[in-house]
């Protein structure tokens, strides 16, 4: 093995990817995460490059697994201790020049969506 020549040190982020490329949103039925976020993106870059790098990053402790971080789930005002409590998009429904988008709400929270006409 060879030492690395430089070390990235930083986050971690997942990227979820569709399954089934070529549809739209509503019509995905399946995400695959994929681990990234921008020291990781770079050390994978040089790596391919030819220069020896490495990855040295600190991911919290997920007790129910979903990916995100106590603090994230507090945010969201989701129990990190319950894989069932998650704040996620059940259903979008598009129509002409509308689009809804349910999801179970958390009492007390109030919620944003952001979007953008094209």
């Amino acid at each position: 093995m060879t030492a690395s020549q430089v070390l990235c040190i930083g986050e971690l982020l997942f990227d979820y990817l569709a399954n089934q490329s070529g549809r739209s949103l509503p019509e995905v039925e399946s995400w695959t995460p994929y681990p990234g976020g921008a020291p990781a993106n770079v050390a994978t870059a040089l790596t391919k490059l030819g220069t020896p790098s490495a990855y040295m990053g600190c991911i919290g402790r997920d007790p129910d697994g979903d990916t995100l971080t106590n603090a994230q789930e507090f945010i969201a005002g989701t129990d990190p201790q319950n894989p069932l409590s998650c704040l996620k998009v059940e259903q979008i429904t598009a129509g002409l020049g509308a689009c809804a988008l349910r999801f179970t709400a958390i009492s007390n929270r109030t919620y944003s969506v952001l979007y953008r006409e094209s």
